[in-house]
């Protein structure tokens, strides 16, 4: 089946192509580029002492030490070749058998097993239990892998169908192909959408359920909380920073503005299915075993973690939710290094997000996003509480809170400013909280 919903009348938002697209606050100062202004006082204002001699061939080497790599760039998307009226080599026949094999919505699965699942009828058991507590919109299910060794675990969001709502809209124009292939898109990837027109909403023990209209159900791949295992390193923390200002840049480039950019609330983690790095630690990986922490909205303060066998057919029955966590001992967790493993970062509460052309009046929502994502940086510097780097980031956090820098522009200064620290900062490592 297909991952994403068949027949979406939804048009795709235009997909970045290059960071040279960024928006820019033009308008709101004269000096909106990292280029023309000095920082070089309020770098060294308070740490004077902690300038580095360190050059970039240093820099390479406790990058390659510690597996932290530079920043991802973007590579134009080369077009596939089309039907032509003239011969083709043999060579060429076998090149296009080959990517005939995957289509374009495949690419955004780690899995393939996760395309056995029958999200439609889990979706439909799941009703059928109420186990979503409907009242509660815009929360995340996490639904379990069906066997130790099942690599099929999702998440479910279940989001109000309705016409204002912008939320599936965005989910499902930044799966397409194209922005798909985008490193910065830090939009979860999209499975399946189930919609269900009429819902009924169990009102409690003797009062007749109420229909709630059109509810849909976005499959999204597992993800983690976004510090679930926590940071151990400078080089953790620097690497979360930088793909969040990434991941600003591109919903900006998409004119996507009034996030929830100002808490790391609003960010997941995507570490592996939830029991594929147990395997590889030698860890058990019990199927009844709760994730260890469920995931909150913004929108809701509830957290949700059920242990649900998803089905494989439609004709498959599903298991009962088991019994509450408080009645089982947690499983074993096994260490996650972040500094052996590469880890993708995902921007997941669109709840209030909306869509704006250049040329819409309300700007200031972009500037709005930058300043919070500012705030949420200087509080991640005071969690790590690294003076050397907190220091050198303050330039930082001082130009995305004065309201005259793009999502781009702070990405740019904040790559400068980590060429500026020391090379071993990097590797440093924090204490345990």
């Amino acid at each position: 089946m297909s991952p994403l919903a068949a027949g979406s009348s939804l048009s795709p938002l235009k997909p970045a192509r290059s960071s040279s697209n960024s928006l820019k606050f033009e308008s709101l100062s004269p000096e909106p580029s990292i280029r023309n202004v000095d920082y070089s006082s309020d770098i060294d204002a308070q740490d004077s002492g902690s300038a580095s001699d360190s050059t970039l061939e240093d820099l390479d080497a406790v990058l390659n030490q510690y597996d932290f790599g530079y920043p991802l760039e973007r590579m134009p998307v080369l077009p596939r070749r089309t039907s032509s009226p003239f011969a083709v080599s043999e060579e060429e026949e076998m090149d296009d058998a080959y990517f005939s094999e995957y289509s374009e919505s495949e690419c955004s699965t780690s899995s393939s097993i996760i395309y056995d699942i029958d999200f439609e009828s889990v979706v439909d058991d799941l009703l059928a239990e109420q186990a979503f507590e409907l009242p509660k919109l815009r929360k995340f299910i996490m639904v379990e892998p069906s066997a130790p060794s099942a690599q099929d675990a999702f998440m479910i969001r279940v989001l109000p169908t309705c016409s204002k709502a912008k939320e599936l809209e965005i989910l499902l124009s930044l799966n397409e192909h194209e922005p798909r292939l985008d490193p910065w898109n830090p939009v979860p990837h999209l499975l399946s959408v189930v919609e269900r027109d009429s819902v009924q909403r169990d009102r409690g023990e003797g009062k007749v359920a109420e229909d709630i209209g059109a509810v849909s159900f976005a499959c999204l791949e597992w993800l983690s909380k976004y510090n679930d295992p926590p940071f151990a390193t400078v080089a953790n923390y620097i690497d979360f920073i930088r793909q969040a200002l990434e991941g600003l840049t591109f919903l900006h480039e998409q004119h996507i503005t009034s996030l929830n950019y100002g808490t790391t609330d609003s960010f997941m983690v995507d570490v592996g299915q939830p029991n594929a790095w147990m395997v590889l630690n030698g860890a058990p990986t019990p199927a009844t075993a709760v994730h260890q922490s469920g995931v909150e909205s913004q929108t809701e303060g509830e957290e949700y973690s059920h242990s649900l066998t998803p089905t494989q057919t439609a004709s498959s029955q599903m298991s009962s939710p088991l019994s509450s966590p408080q009645a089982r001992d947690p499983p074993t967790a096994p260490i996650f290094d972040r500094t052996r493993y590469p880890v993708r970062y995902y921007y997941i509460d669109f709840a209030s997000a909306t869509i704006i052309p250049l040329s819409s009046p309300h700007r200031d929502l972009f500037r709005k996003d930058v300043q919070d994502c500012g705030k949420m940086i200087e509080s991640l510097l005071q969690e790590m509480e690294v003076p050397q780097v907190a220091s050198k980031m303050k330039a930082l956090v001082n130009a995305m809170s004065s309201g005259t820098f793009g999502a781009d522009d702070a990405r740019k200064l904040f790559e400068a400013l980590c060429q500026s620290l020391e090379a071993g900062l990097f590797g440093y490592e924090l204490a345990k909280k």
